[in-house]
């Protein structure tokens, strides 16, 4: 419960995304607040230009609490995840906690991270087919 004049801690998030292919497009990634909304509606998006093989993307003021993170390498500058004709991804991809699924993605609870305390860095490396 908050009381009035008194703010809810927020803490600052880096997703360092590691395995960029190509300096060029922007990474995307999204932090998702619950299973129903897992790679739906997510709870904050960011946003940054490639220009290197790592790419660092942060939030300034996450509240505390569980994430599914979701990453990928727009190449094409679409907005979205491009698939090919059978829906396998043709941009680089990726999940909290390297998490992988069999046939689709993984599932918010192994994607998920606990964010809390003032800083918090998370790795992942993106996935190409």
């Amino acid at each position: 419960m908050l009381y009035a004049g008194v703010a809810e801690a927020q803490t600052v998030v880096t997703v360092t995304i590691e395995g960029v292919r190509a300096d060029e497009g922007t990474i995307r990634v999204a932090l998702f607040d619950n299973r129903k909304d897992f790679l739906k509606k997510a709870a904050y998006t960011a946003a940054r230009d490639v220009t290197s093989e790592t790419v660092l993307v942060s939030f300034s003021a996450v509240t505390p609490g569980k994430y599914g993170i979701s990453a990928f390498h727009d190449r094409d500058g679409n907005g979205e995840l491009s698939t090919n004709g059978l829906g396998i991804p043709t941009e680089g991809f990726g999940f909290g906690n390297d998490a992988m699924g069999i046939f689709g993605p993984p599932s918010f609870d192994r994607a998920s991270v606990e964010v809390q305390g003032d800083t918090m860095v998370v790795r992942l490396r993106l996935r190409h087919f």
